[in-house]
Parts: C-alpha cells; sequence; structure tokens
C-alpha cells in the first residue's frame, strides 16, 4: 500500500516535473542563442566600428602633427554595411594622402618658383642698380670732363692772347738791345769828343744820372728778355696741359704733362698765409712716347696732384708735418710700360678709405669741397680707356703714393 502510494504520488507531480525541465530547457536555450547573438553583433558590428573609431583618432592625430603620409587605415573585417563604411573611410584616407603629396608639390614648386622669382628679381634689382651707377658716373665724368674742356678752351684761349704780345715784345727785346747799346756808344762818343758840354747839357746829365743809366740799362733788357721768355714757355705749357689740338690718340711726351700740369697748379704750390711754399722733388727717368689721349692723361695727373696738396694743406692743419713735400718719378719698367708716381707726405688714409677711393661719389671732404668723383674718373681713364694700372698705397699720417702704369702702345 505504502508502494502504491508513492507510485501514485510520483504520477501526480510527474506533470510538474515535466514543466519545470521544459522551462529550464528553454531558459538555458534562450541564454545560449542570447550569447551567441552577442558574440556575433560584437563581431560584425561592435569591434569593426571600434577599429574605425580607434583608427579615426589615430587620423585626428595625424591632422594636427600634419603627418599625412603616414595616416593609418582601418581593417575591413565585416563584409556587411560597416565594412563598406571602413572601405569608404579607408578610401577618405587614400585621398587625404594624395592631396597632401599633391599639395606638398604644388608647395615646393610654389616656393621653387617664389625662390626663383626672387632670385630674377634681386638680379634685375641688381643690374637696375648697376646701371643706375653707371649713369650717375657717366654723368658726374660727364660733367668732369666738361668742365676740363672748359678749362682747356680757356686756357688755350689766354695763351693764344698772351702769346701774340709776348711773341711781339720778345722778338723785339733784342732789336730793343742793339739799338739801346748803339745810343749809349753814340753818347760815350759824344763825351769824348765833346769833353766839355754845355750847361743845359751838364743839367740833364746830373738829372738822369747817365752813368746809372748806362750800367741799369742792359740789365733791365736783360729781365726783359728773361720774363718774356718766362711767359712764353707759361703760354707753351698751357697749350700741352689744353692739348686742344691733339684729339684722339697720340704720341705723347708724358714728362712735358707733367710739368705743363704743376705749372697749372703753380699758384697752390707757392707758400700761402698759413703754410709753407709745398717742395716738389722730382726724378724723372727718360721715358719714350706714349700712345694716349693726351687730355685724359693730363686730367689724370691733375687730380691726384690736387688731392695730394688737399692732403699736404690739411697735415699741415694738423701740426702733423712742417715741410710739406711732394715726390714725382717717372720709370721706365720694360720696354713696353712706363711708370709714374706721385708721393706725398699729408695725412695718408686707412685701409678701409684707401678701399673705397677708387668708387664713384665717394670722398672724405666736406659737403661743398668735393663731390668724389675725381679719382674714379683718373681710374676710369687709366684702367678701362687706356689698359694700364692705378693704384694707390697708403697709411695714416704717414703719406700716400699712387702709381699710374701705362702701356706704351694702345
Amino acid at each position: 500500500m505504502a508502494l502504491l502510494a508513492e507510485q501514485s504520488q510520483r504520477e501526480a507531480f510527474a506533470p510538474a516535473r515535466d514543466l519545470a525541465i521544459a522551462i529550464a530547457a528553454i531558459g538555458l536555450g534562450c541564454s545560449i542563442f542570447l550569447a551567441l547573438g552577442m558574440w556575433i553583433l560584437g563581431r560584425q558590428i561592435v569591434g569593426p566600428i571600434l577599429a574605425i573609431a580607434q583608427t579615426a583618432r589615430q587620423v585626428s592625430a595625424g591632422v594636427q602633427r600634419q603627418e599625412f603620409q603616414t595616416l593609418p587605415t582601418t581593417p575591413v573585417l565585416t563584409k556587411n554595411e560597416i565594412g563598406t563604411l571602413a572601405k569608404a573611410f579607408n578610401q577618405t584616407i587614400l585621398e587625404l594622402r594624395s592631396a597632401y603629396g599633391k599639395l606638398t608639390e604644388y608647395s615646393h614648386d610654389l616656393e621653387a618658383k617664389v625662390e626663383q622669382r626672387t632670385q630674377e628679381l634681386s638680379q634685375n634689382n641688381a643690374q637696375l642698380q648697376q646701371t643706375l651707377n653707371k649713369l650717375k658716373i657717366a654723368q658726374g665724368q660727364l660733367i668732369q670732363t666738361e668742365k676740363m674742356a672748359s678749362l682747356g678752351q680757356l686756357v688755350a684761349g689766354i695763351a693764344h692772347e698772351i702769346n701774340n704780345p709776348v711773341s711781339f715784345i720778345y722778338g723785339n727785346v733784342e732789336h730793343l738791345r742793339e739799338d739801346a747799346l748803339d745810343l749809349l756808344q753814340l753818347v760815350q762818343l759824344y763825351q769824348r769828343t765833346y769833353p766839355h758840354p754845355t750847361s743845359e747839357i751838364s743839367d740833364i746829365l746830373a738829372d738822369i744820372d747817365l752813368e746809372f743809366v748806362a750800367e741799369d740799362l742792359p740789365k733791365i733788357l736783360d729781365s726783359i728778355a728773361t720774363g718774356s721768355r718766362r711767359i712764353r714757355d707759361i703760354v707753351l705749357s698751357l697749350r700741352l696741359f689744353a692739348r686742344l689740338d691733339e684729339v684722339g690718340v697720340k704720341s705723347v711726351n708724358l714728362i712735358e704733362g707733367i710739368e705743363s700740369t704743376l705749372l697749372v697748379l703753380q699758384n697752390r704750390l707757392k707758400a700761402q698765409s698759413k703754410r709753407p711754399e709745398i717742395i716738389v722733388t722730382k726724378d724723372y727717368q727718360p721715358l719714350p712716347v706714349v700712345e694716349c689721349n693726351a687730355g685724359q692723361i693730363n686730367q689724370v695727373f691733375l687730380n691726384i696732384l690736387a688731392n695730394a696738396i688737399d692732403a699736404l694743406e690739411e697735415a699741415i692743419a694738423r701740426n702733423l708735418i712742417t715741410t710739406p713735400t711732394l715726390y714725382i718719378q717717372t720709370q721706365l719698367l720694360s720696354t713696353e710700360e712706363v711708370a709714374i708716381s706721385i708721393e706725398d707726405n699729408g695725412i695718408g688714409m686707412t685701409a678701409a678709405i684707401r678701399n673705397c677711393i677708387f668708387e664713384p661719389f665717394f670722398t672724405t671732404k666736406p659737403v661743398g669741397q668735393g663731390i668724389g668723383l675725381s679719382l674714379s674718373i683718373c681710374y676710369s681713364v687709366v684702367v678701362e680707356q687706356h689698359g694700364g694700372k692705378l693704384s694707390c698705397d697708403s697709411q695714416r699720417d704717414q703719406g700716400t703714393t699712387f702709381t699710374i702704369k701705362l702701356p706704351k702702345h694702345l
């Protein structure tokens, strides 16, 4: 009976047990399905999206650092819409890399073009500045040349006007001497023939002091001859300096050119109220005639000597020297080259100034006393127009030496 009762009880609970088992099975199945769904969701959606997000962060950091060529791409993990999104994202990255590469190339090309254009502008500016400097030099040289031409014309005109009366005086001095001596001989003959003159003649003889006149008249005539000869030499030197009758290249005696230039500057060489006479020492070695433009070379001598006199006067004013001196030397360097050196014991110059003295418009003189063209013109004449050399050797407070070297033939 007990067994029957237990069996009956089990049969009574069987449906409930089966229901519980079924419910448990259903729950387990749902859990398994849910877990599988979550796994599939993570693999197909979440993982790819996280990969895209991480790549996006790396791309953003690379853009901020402007590292476009190293921008990463995201892995394509699925073939669904998220995979399509990843492919589109990667295509955008590749296009960004390509655009940056083209931009970099364009930037380099632009920099190269800008640099090329800058160089062209710099070259154009340099050429323009050089042209402007040449124009200024040409203008200054034209002014100086015009001044020299005007000076030459003036000198030649004065020389011509002086030459005629001086030639008349010089040519007649000798005749005057002969006539005066004849008259003196006649008077002496009268004195011997008529030793007892009348009272009227005696009074005149006493008034004019005939003995003194007889002694002084030849001296006066000698002085007139010497003076007229000196004037004639000055006129000749002025004509040599002007050289208006010698246009272009001629065979020239350079020593005559130096002497004529010194004559033009004679007034500046004489003693002045504030300084003694400038002593000119000459060491002329014989030179052959040289083919050159005589007027231009004389201008070189004039400019260098005038600057040397300025330096001597400044040295005197600073109490650096007491005996201003110019030393002029000529040398035959070879059968085809001659040299002229002009040295002074003036103030000299520093190395910085010496390196600039031949530059146009460079001057150390106060405003109004020079425009800085004299030495640049000298350099142009000697070096550029005659194929020679012009150098300067100078030290501060120790004087300056200019050396001119000219070829014998142009």
